[in-house]
């Protein structure tokens, strides 16, 4: 690789990249635990130090890596919080079946899931599990891109392997940290769509085409009524992370503890996650040939989840898709029709018993306000090791670890919008 460096902005200027020969004594993690120096394995890693996902407006790991590892692709879903995160390890390796790799924390398999939501085959709002993790509390991450990870790890490496390592208590005086920030975010290159005028001019101009000069398929209310739907569906978002951590210990007992506390508000309206997190991890040398140690995680999140893209009736779409000559409330109620819809004002959405526009229109905000997308997560991730030392050189190192995860998915759609009516779903894994 080559040496970081930070040049100041100016007219003409001239990088020389220098070599990083020291990289090759980085120690890196390599299975349940293990590690060793670059320069002493054959196989392709790459590793990605915490420090890199501090202060990153994230919500899962997961999206901290994108861009930062070579051959390592990360693709969100959407802009939506907490939204499925796809992770590709030098490009898609199964036809039919999923090509996420093995996730491994403190030498623990986790759950492979990469949807928590079941509500209409999960097709619907995404929940990440991964976003119940907190990013603060990793020291350093790894991936395992080649074949030679199957040694490891069996069928399940095929797709790759992620390899998570937890911060734990270092030897020495115990240090108090904090880290936190407070953030906003926003929409960014939105399509400019069409106005009041335009689109009447537009629509009416196609049915020309269609049946004929003078034909009138849209037209203005009685008040004239215009609604820009995108600034009815985004908002700036705001985003806070609090967390704080204690790390110290001695030559027979180290200790690391933290608490984080994330609150995030996205930027579609009503799309907001809360999490909060505790973990403990100890280490304790109970004599020369025998070493003992804990890694517990607890976490709570709550999502509110937004339907988005994939469907004419999510939020974003049907900001894009909705005419902006009609408006959004008559008489202080949604405009909506007996069926569901967007109420058409003076458009109409059918001309001599054809459809004049494309799909149908939902109405955005009604879509908001009156659906419930909710999850509510609990997660338990934990282990327990001993390692036995017999003989200088050699080590022996026995695990039980735990991943138990209860989510509560709750989605609900009031009867006065067109869609589903109510659903209550609820999974675990353990």
């Amino acid at each position: 690789g080559m040496q970081q460096q930070e040049v100041a902005i100016r007219p003409n200027v001239r990088i020389v990249m220098h070599p990083s020969s020291y990289d090759l004594d980085d120690i890196v993690v390599t299975a349940f635990g293990g590690v060793q120096r670059k320069s002493t394995i054959s196989g392709a890693v790459s590793q990605l130090k915490g420090e890199n996902l501090n202060n990153l407006p994230i919500q899962s790991f997961d999206q901290g890596m994108a861009g930062k590892m070579a051959g390592v692709q990360i693709t969100q879903s959407s802009g939506l919080l907490a939204d499925g995160v796809s992770i590709r390890i030098r490009g898609t390796n199964s036809i039919s079946l999923s090509s996420q790799p093995l996730v491994v924390i403190d030498g623990i398999a986790v759950t492979e899931e990469t949807n928590l939501n079941v509500f209409n085959s999960g097709d619907g709002t995404r929940f990440n599990p991964m976003a119940t993790i907190n990013p603060n509390d990793i020291e350093s991450m790894e991936v395992l891109k080649d074949a030679a990870a199957a040694a490891l790890f069996g069928s399940r490496a095929a797709n790759g392997v992620l390899l998570i390592t937890a911060k734990r208590g270092k030897q020495g005086k115990a240090t108090v940290s904090y880290n936190g920030y407070v953030g906003v975010s926003t929409a960014t290159r939105l399509p400019k769509l069409l106005k009041g005028q335009d689109f009447i001019d537009i629509s009416n101009e196609k049915a020309a085409n269609r049946w004929g000069a003078g034909t009138v398929i849209a037209a203005w209310d009685e008040k004239r009524s215009e609604t820009d739907w995108l600034d009815k569906v985004y908002r700036n978002g705001l985003t806070q992370n609090h967390s704080v951590s204690v790390s110290g210990g001695t030559e027979k007992l180290s200790v690391y503890a933290s608490a984080d506390w994330n609150d995030q508000k996205g930027i579609v309206i009503g799309n907001e996650m809360q999490r909060g997190s505790v973990r403990l991890n100890a280490d304790a040398q109970v004599n020369n040939w025998l070493k003992i140690g804990i890694a517990a995680n607890y976490s709570h999140t709550t999502n509110d989840g937004v339907l988005s893209d994939g469907y004419l009736a999510g939020a974003t779409v049907s900001a894009y898709n909705a005419p902006p000559n009609v408006p959004e409330y008559i008489n202080g109620e949604y405009n909506l029709t007996a069926n569901g819809l967007l109420g058409a004002g003076n458009n109409l959405y059918s001309y001599e018993g054809i459809t004049t526009y494309l799909n149908s229109f939902y109405h955005p905000t009604a879509t908001i306000d009156l659906q419930r997308n909710r999850n509510t997560s609990e997660r338990l991730l934990g282990n327990i090791f001993g390692e036995l030392t017999p003989v200088k050189g050699l080590k022996i190192t026995s695990k039980f670890g735990i991943d138990h995860m209860n989510n509560f998915e709750d989605q609900y759609s009031h009867p006065a919008i067109n869609g589903v009516r109510k659903c209550i779903q609820w999974t675990g894994t353990g």
